[in-house]
């Protein structure tokens, strides 16, 4: 295995990741001084959206890791502590990572919210938003109302940053 390919390409997933981490390494020293002020923008666009895209995608990893109990198999507590370890997040943000992916697979109620992500139209930062706040919702308001309610903040978070929508 090189430095270059990090994961032999047995599975398609190692196969996506290896081909994002190429990538992202010639892009890092690619020169962009040379590239017009439009084209600039425009490359700096495309990498967050393709940003917001990997960060589905990690939330669909994260949540295959979660329900196998993966982390716990290499001693971790759970989930969000071996994120922690593994990863250096922050305690609060694995867990709402790990809140959001769990909520956010097929038939789930925050599905539409990992499609939006997905289709780079929302930040991770805006998911975690939308899914604390239904999370806050008391037990009695109705499916309907908290799929109503879901709808209202992910069009809110199509238009705002994301702090603004804490």
């Amino acid at each position: 295995m090189s430095p270059i390919d990090p994961f032999p390409p047995q599975h398609p997933v190692l196969a996506c990741v290896a081909a994002i981490e190429v990538a992202a390494r010639e892009l890092v020293d690619a020169p962009a001084w040379g590239l017009p002020d439009a084209d600039l923008r425009a490359a700096v666009e495309g990498l967050e959206a393709a940003r917001r895209r990997q960060d589905a995608a990690l939330l669909s990893l994260m949540r295959e890791l979660d329900s196998r109990g993966a982390a716990v198999e290499v001693g971790a507590a759970d989930t969000a502590a071996w994120l922690r370890h593994r990863l250096g997040m922050a305690p609060g943000a694995a867990r709402a990572r790990v809140r959001l992916a769990a909520a956010s697979g097929p038939g789930d109620e925050l599905e539409p919210v990992r499609a939006a992500l997905s289709d780079a139209e929302i930040t991770v930062e805006h998911g975690a938003v939308i899914e604390r706040a239904l999370g806050r919702l008391p037990s009695t308001v109705s499916v309907e109302d908290r799929g109503r309610g879901r709808d209202l903040l992910l069009e809110q978070a199509r238009s705002l940053s994301s702090y603004l929508c804490k």
